[in-house]
């Protein structure tokens, strides 16, 4: 479950911390899932072929959260309450594909995810948050 920042705890300091954390842990999933696809992944060459099959996997794993969401957007515009948490048994599965198709694209293409990460969060902030703590990063 995640758990906001302590406030005032660390600022800045303690969000760099925790992304170095999570670039060591992201590290470790991508190591883990060169070998997953070794092992389980049925397109793997040539490097296109693999791109555009995990590009159908990420598509399928849209539709299936936008076929959930959709009647509860249907819901919500007339005014009825929509319980998000309800989704907690059937969100697992398609957040984790959705970790596991990112790990794959960036081995595909010989990107580091914690970097990227690390690099959206300060490129968000500088458009949209400038002062925020990501900014800094």
């Amino acid at each position: 479950m995640a758990t906001s920042l302590s406030p005032g705890a660390g600022g800045t300091a303690e969000v760099k911390e925790r992304l170095a954390e999570i670039e060591i842990a992201l590290s470790h999933l991508q190591a883990l899932q060169v070998q997953y696809d070794q092992d389980m992944w049925d397109i793997n060459d040539p490097d296109f072929s693999k791109m555009n099959h995990i590009h159908l996997h990420l598509s399928k794993t849209v539709g299936k959260l936008a076929a959930m969401v959709e009647p509860m957007d249907h819901k919500n515009h007339h005014d009825g309450d929509v319980d998000v948490h309800a989704l907690a048994a059937v969100i697992g599965p398609i957040v984790a594909d959705l970790v596991l198709h990112a790990a794959q694209l960036a081995n595909l293409t010989d990107q580091n995810v914690g970097a990227a990460l690390r690099s959206r969060y300060r490129d968000n902030a500088s458009r949209f948050a400038p002062a925020s703590i990501f900014a800094d990063l």
